[in-house]
């Protein structure tokens, strides 16, 4: 059993060689070189041995020496201090007025293609405001047949403008792939210079055009599957899960909420209870039942699981919409 603080880092330095040798293959082709440097970069985070800054005390002579930063977004300390600096440059952006958090999911069905495509989450956070901004527009019929009448309707009408920051999640609680969007919208939208409250939001509208966009889009990237995604109209009746129920009065608190998800690690250290050595025991809270679940891994499963959360190169995690 190892002793002292547990760290992600200590696990990647004992494990991450003899993990990349043997697994890499499992990683998307263009992820495989930016998913071994970040990971490089992180266990080198602070190393004196690759680079440092050296402070002199000109009195004693007594040097102090601070090691570079690695400034991944896989490292836990580098990820936290980014996060902080975004909030804080989103306060003077963010409009004084209400928020609502919203979250919108993916069936499981295709988090397979968005992990071999990552690049494609793009086209989630996309998804995700043409369906607030389609409802502020009044094309919120949550029946197809009427949605797509009135979406043609509106074509050629002057717009309203809602906005959005969003920022993509790509694990569940139990560290598996999950990629979901999390959405900050403000509750006014503007034409003009006319602007109206818009403090209610229709679930019923919400998730099922946000299926209807997602299950079109997947038919288009694999028509072979299109009959297969059609049925998921009648598997999933009442639309994919969208969450859309917190609440923000001030804008530095809406900044810090949203930035919570920017750069958050997949997990946080103290929820790792032990580490042997060769296995990493966890812990995480069930969104179905509500109770703490403890799950033992081997170093390099956990190692395997951590590492499918690491965006492509250059992507933006976060983006902003509409009148932001």
């Amino acid at each position: 059993m190892k002793t002292g603080k547990i760290t992600i880092k200590q696990i990647f330095k004992d494990h991450f060689q003899i993990f990349w040798v043997n697994n890499k293959n499992k990683f998307p082709p263009k992820m495989r070189e930016h998913t071994y440097i970040e990971v490089m970069k992180m266990i080198g985070c602070g190393d004196i041995s690759v680079g440092y800054v050296a402070y002199i005390c000109m009195v004693c002579f007594e040097i102090f020496k601070i090691g570079f930063t690695c400034k991944s977004r896989f490292c836990s300390k580098c990820g936290k201090k980014y996060v902080s600096q975004w909030v804080e440059k989103q306060v003077d952006k963010i409009l004084d007025v209400p928020h609502r958090h919203c979250v919108f999911t993916i069936a499981k069905e295709y988090r397979s293609y968005f992990y071999w495509h990552k690049e494609s989450l793009k086209d989630l956070q996309d998804m995700s405001y043409e369906v607030i901004h389609e409802y502020v527009n009044g094309v919120n019929s949550s029946n197809k047949a009427e949605y797509i009448k009135k979406k043609r309707r509106k074509k050629g009408e002057e717009l309203w403008q809602s906005g959005m920051i969003c920022v993509v999640h790509m694990f569940g609680r139990d560290l598996g792939f999950n990629p979901h969007i999390h959405a900050l919208i403000p509750e006014i939208k503007i034409k003009g210079q006319e602007v109206k409250e818009m403090s209610y939001l229709n679930y019923e509208y919400l998730r099922k055009v946000w299926q209807y966009k997602l299950i079109n889009y997947m038919a288009i990237k694999k028509p072979e599957k299109k009959g297969e995604y059609l049925k998921m109209f009648k598997k999933y009746p009442n639309g994919f899960y969208v969450y859309a129920k917190t609440r923000m009065k001030s804008a530095k608190g809406a900044a810090r909420y949203i930035g919570r998800y920017l750069a958050r690690p997949a997990i946080a250290e103290y929820r790792i209870t032990s580490y042997s050595g060769n296995e990493v025991t966890f812990w995480y809270e069930s969104h179905e039942t509500k109770q703490k679940v403890v799950e033992t891994l081997t170093a390099e499963a956990f190692i395997g699981k951590l590492l499918t959360h690491i965006p492509p190169k250059y992507f933006k995690m976060a983006r902003a919409y509409g009148i932001y």
